[in-house]
Parts: C-alpha cells; sequence; structure tokens
C-alpha cells in the first residue's frame, strides 16, 4: 500500500507482483487473516489497484463506519472500501423497486462489506479490529434487501437487533432511528394478530427519530443517509397501512391517520429533490386518502398520477393494462393493487382483472414474493377483493 501510494504509474506493476506473492504465501483460504480476505477478493483487488483512495485525506467523516488505528494505512484503506460497499449497497436498495440491470447482486455487497469489517489482531503494525458499525449497517441491509423482495427475513432482523447491541456507545442518532423503524415492520411482519396498540406505539417511537434524524443537515446531505431514512419512513407508512387492513378497513381513527400524516410529511420532506421518489409520494398520498375515507374519485385521480408513464393517452388507472412504454416500477403495481382493494365500486369486473393481471406481470419481472402472492389471491377471487386481506 505505501507503495501504491508513493510510486510512479510506471511502477505500479510491482504491487501487483507483491500482491501475487503474498497469495502465495497464504495459499489456503483459511491461513489469510480474516481482516485481509477482502484484499484478494476481485473487488477488493480492483479497489486498492486502481488508486481511488489516494490521497487518504485523514480519517473519515462518513458516520456509517468505524476505523480504530486513526495512523494505520491499512486500517485506512480497509475503512474507505468498507464505505464503497456500503454505499453500493445502498444504491442498490434505492434501485430495488426496478428491474436488475445485470449488475452485482445487493445482498453479495453485504457480504463483502461483512467481510470486510472482520478483525480483532495486528497486522503489518496496524490494528484492525471488528467494525461493528459496519457489521450493523450490513445486517440492517440485508434485511432491507429481503423485505424490498417481499420476504419475511425474521431471522434476518433477529441478527440486526443483535448486532445494534454492539455499538451501545456510538452517538450518532441515525442507527438507532431505522433500528426502531425495523423493529416496528418486523412487530407487524412477525405475528398472527398483532396489537393494533404496540404496533402503533413503536411506529410513533421510530417517527419521533426519524424526524430528529432528518433536523441534523449531516444527514440531509448525504445521499446515503437520505435512502436509509426514506426507506425507515416507507416501513412505517407500509406498517400503518397494513395495520389498517387487518383491523378491518373502516376509516381510520384519529391516533392512525394523525400518525400517517406525520409520516407521510417526513417522507415528502425527503423526496422533495428526488425525482425517483415522487411515484412512491404520489402512491403514499393516494394511501393516505384510502385510510382516512377520503373520496374515491379524488383518490383514483392521485393514483392515475403515479402510472401517468404508463398511462400514456389513456384517461384513468383502469386503462392502463397493456402498455409498455416504460419499464416497471413496483409503485406502479401498488397502485393497481390499492384501486383493486379499495377503489373497487368504481370499476368493472374485466377492469379489475386487467389490473391484476398488470400488476402480477409487474410483480414477477420484480421478483416480489409477498406483494405478487396477494396479487394472485386477488385474481383467484376477485369477487371478494374488497374484502380481502
Amino acid at each position: 500500500m505505501r507503495l501504491l501510494d508513493c510510486c510512479h504509474v510506471r511502477l505500479l506493476f510491482a504491487p501487483r507482483i507483491l500482491l501475487f506473492r503474498a497469495r502465495r504465501v497464504w495459499s489456503s483460504p483459511n491461513a489469510v487473516p480474516a481482516e485481509l480476505k477482502w484484499v484478494f477478493e476481485e473487488n477488493g483487488r480492483s479497489f486498492l489497484l486502481s488508486r481511488e483512495w489516494i490521497p487518504l485525506q485523514g480519517p473519515s467523516e462518513d458516520a456509517l463506519t468505524r476505523r480504530a488505528d486513526s495512523c494505520s494505512l491499512l486500517a485506512a484503506v480497509s475503512q474507505l472500501y468498507r464505505e464503497r460497499m456500503l454505499h453500493r449497497a445502498v444504491a442498490a436498495l434505492a434501485a430495488s423497486g426496478r428491474p436488475s440491470r445485470g449488475g452485482p447482486d445487493a445482498l453479495h455487497l453485504v457480504e463483502l462489506l461483512e467481510g470486510a469489517s472482520e478483525g480483532g489482531s495486528t497486522v503489518m503494525g496496524g490494528v484492525l479490529e471488528r467494525d461493528e458499525l459496519a457489521i450493523w449497517w450490513a445486517a440492517l441491509l440485508r434485511v432491507a434487501l429481503l423485505w424490498a423482495r417481499g420476504e419475511q427475513a425474521l431471522q434476518e432482523c433477529t441478527q440486526a437487533e443483535a448486532a445494534l447491541r454492539n455499538i451501545h456507545d456510538h452517538t450518532d442518532p441515525l442507527p438507532r432511528a431505522v433500528a426502531s423503524a425495523m423493529m416496528a415492520r418486523k412487530g407487524l411482519l412477525a405475528a398472527q394478530q398483532p396489537s393494533a396498540r404496540d404496533t402503533l406505539n413503536a411506529c410513533n417511537r421510530a417517527s419521533t427519530r426519524l424526524w430528529d434524524c432528518a433536523s441534523h443537515p449531516r444527514h440531509l446531505a448525504s445521499a446515503t443517509s437520505q435512502v436509509l431514512l426514506t426507506t425507515s419512513c416507507e416501513w412505517l407508512l407500509q406498517t400503518r397501512s397494513e395495520l389498517w387492513e387487518r383491523n378491518g378497513k373502516a376509516p381510520a381513527s384519529g391516533p392512525h391517520t394523525d400518525g400517517f400524516h406525520r409520516d407521510l410529511a417526513l417522507f415528502r420532506r425527503l423526496a422533495q429533490n428526488s425525482p425517483d421518489l415522487q411515484l412512491k409520494l404520489h402512491l403514499y398520498e393516494a394511501t393516505q386518502r384510502v385510510v382516512a375515507g377520503a373520496n374515491p374519485v379524488k383518490t383514483q385521480l392521485g393514483l392515475d398520477r403515479c402510472l401517468r408513464r404508463r398511462l400514456s393517452h389513456y384517461p384513468s388507472v383502469v386503462c392502463a393494462k397493456g402498455s409498455t412504454e416504460n419499464e416497471p416500477r413496483k409503485e406502479e403495481a401498488d397502485a393497481l393493487l390499492l384501486a383493486c382493494k379499495h377503489l373497487g365500486s368504481l370499476t368493472s369486473r374485466d377492469q379489475k382483472d386487467g389490473m391484476l393481471a398488470e400488476a402480477a406481470s409487474i410483480l414477477g419481472a420484480l421478483g416480489h414474493r409477498r406483494a405478487l402472492h396477494q396479487c394472485q389471491r386477488l385474481m383467484v377471487a376477485p369477487a371478494v377483493a374488497s374484502s380481502a386481506c
């Protein structure tokens, strides 16, 4: 690393030779110290030899990772690599509602982050301790990515909660705010008959912590922190709407609608400068109207805004079937499902069948198992769609 840091570009073959010789010395994979395995993996080796980490600017100000030895070059480069993997995994999470473009699997990026976070010994004069903060974010991202695929991930949630206990001395409020939202979401997914009061209280606690994080300019200035905040906010909005559905779908009471309104206000604030979040914003605004029992015609107009890319020349959400103008997005499938379940009086049986077929096509392309299963149940019994789920 010292050679990479100071040598002329014409001498860059030398570090490659040294890496090759080091790999020969540690011929067995088990012989390589855990904290150095990332160096010999394809992503780590490419990052190291690319010299993108040069020049080092001292200790990183990124609050999402840690390093114990501020004087060790190896520890500094290892931290920068962890940050790179974390940012890429978060970017993959942000794009999880769109079809894959053939990039690296997001869960593989999480595994690389975990591998580069191991430590516990002194290597080449540098102390490489286990980065518990990065381990926590890796566990959290695994849960988030599995939820984005429609899986329950209850075991992964338990692992994330255990990792959270290892960063009890961390002063940044972001990890605990995101963890609170995760636990509120898990509480609904894990329980067959969740307590409405307990679930709402958990959502309210998480909402307060997320608002506190959103008041920090540092979190708003970081694209990675913004994705984590918006994802957590979505968990709360989804939890509140699903809890309302499970409890009979009558117009929600004051505490329920107040909490939904507060979380939606936070999501709107986070989404104001992000074009990619506008479809989700329209969807949650329409969901709020459904939960509150507002005028269904105006609610349908809000859903039409969600589907404007697919509507093309058609005037209404019920005519969206068959349009392939742009790549599918999960928000569009969610809008179609919302209309089928709660705006049934505005659609005929044939229109509803077409909307469900379109939603199933989108969800199948995205691989979202939970929503696809829900859609298939509605397709089997469309006549009771308004009372299903």
